[in-house]
């Protein structure tokens, strides 16, 4: 079934409603849907009717609205308070710890983990050092590698290469299917732990997500919206935020590699 017309349509209709769930929005997206709705095959869609999985893909359609509205005022919060941080002064910036209060640190740290296929692991500061927030990475099996895929600092996806994970605590809710990087060598990310593991589910899921990122594979409708919206505009603030990530991750994608 091809949903290529409504899916442009709810798009840009959605953009133009103000406020989630407005009545008056909805009303107007489902009217200007009437003629796409009957065009549809009856019982192409098992156990739901028409209008019903149209007023689903609305609300989610909002809902990705809501996605970038939170996003963008999440991200120039973060901006601001990085301005305001420059500059301060630390009188515990110059601390060095003394080798006897250094080895109590590391003996109170617990093993690192080995890496395993199917995990959400926390790498250790020693992976990142110049990254000021924990970093969790998803480690899914590709071929006859590992492949790592970061995890957002924001609860929402950003762009369309980023996956939400439904269910989830909030730091383990947005996959970067965009921005993995392959490990020749599982011990590359030795130095952490493992916090949690995959469904096989949510593994493919993210599979499909960079699929459709490096490749153009069109998505299921039920992923595209758990994805976050287009980037359209140079000045969308989205593209600063992935120059910034890749900054991150080429940071230590280069340590791996070796360069």
């Amino acid at each position: 079934m091809d949903l290529t017309g409504p899916e442009q349509e709810i798009d840009s209709l959605a953009l133009k409603v103000s406020g989630r769930g407005s009545p008056t929005g909805i009303n107007a997206l489902g009217t200007s849907l009437g003629h796409w709705i009957v065009k549809l095959q009856p019982g192409s869609i098992p156990g739901r009717s028409t209008i019903n999985f149209f007023k689903e893909v609305i609300m989610k359609k909002m809902t990705r609205i809501d996605f970038f509205n939170l996003f963008k005022e999440w991200y120039e919060l973060d901006r601001a308070i990085d301005e305001i941080d420059v500059g301060a002064e630390d009188e515990n910036l110059d601390y060095t710890p003394t080798p006897e209060e250094r080895k109590k640190l590391e003996s109170s740290v617990s093993p690192y983990d080995p890496v395993r296929a199917g995990e959400i692991r926390l790498l250790s500061k020693k992976l990142t050092p110049n990254v000021d927030r924990p970093v969790y990475v998803a480690i899914i099996e590709e071929g006859e590698g590992l492949t790592a895929y970061p995890f957002s600092a924001y609860p929402v996806p950003a762009t369309q290469g980023e996956l939400l994970l439904p269910g989830r605590d909030k730091k383990l809710s947005v996959v970067q299917a965009w921005n993995p990087f392959w490990l020749s060598e599982p011990e590359d990310l030795n130095a952490g732990w493992h916090v949690d593991d995959l469904s096989e589910d949510e593994a493919e899921a993210i599979r499909q997500v960079n699929s459709f990122v490096m490749m153009g594979v069109k998505l299921p409708l039920e992923l595209e919206l758990r994805t976050g919206l287009p980037i359209i505009s140079e000045d969308d603030p989205r593209l600063a935020y992935q120059e910034e990530e890749m900054a991150v991750w080429g940071h230590l994608k280069r340590k791996i590699s070796g360069d």
